[in-house]
């Protein structure tokens, strides 16, 4: 399965973008411990500027740091991660490689 295949692959750049933040978990300052929602991070919404600290904002910084910090560059990151979230939380794997066109 194309999906699955796809999968693997962003899975497999979120365990090395958690391998190479792994230290930065300990700056994360949490306002609520029990909802997780940030009080401070060392990685912050470059729109808003707001902290941010998750599997997406690791996945992003990875990418930007190693592959490139370009404009279309980060949008294709989005759509990439996107992607993965429609196969992983909306029951696509099942069905994605009828749904998306390859």
């Amino acid at each position: 399965m194309k999906s699955l295949s796809f999968l693997s692959v962003v899975s497999a750049i979120e365990t090395l973008a958690n391998y190479e933040y792994r230290k930065l978990k300990d700056e994360i300052v949490y306002d609520c411990p029990n909802c997780k929602a940030l009080k401070s991070s060392p990685v912050s919404c470059e729109k808003c500027g707001r902290p941010i600290w998750g599997v997406i904002g690791k996945f992003k910084t990875f990418l930007k740091t190693y592959v490139s910090v370009t404009s279309p560059s980060i949008k294709k990151y989005n759509r990439i991660y996107n992607l993965r979230s429609g196969i992983v939380h909306n029951g696509a794997l099942l069905l994605g490689d009828e749904q998306f066109n390859w």
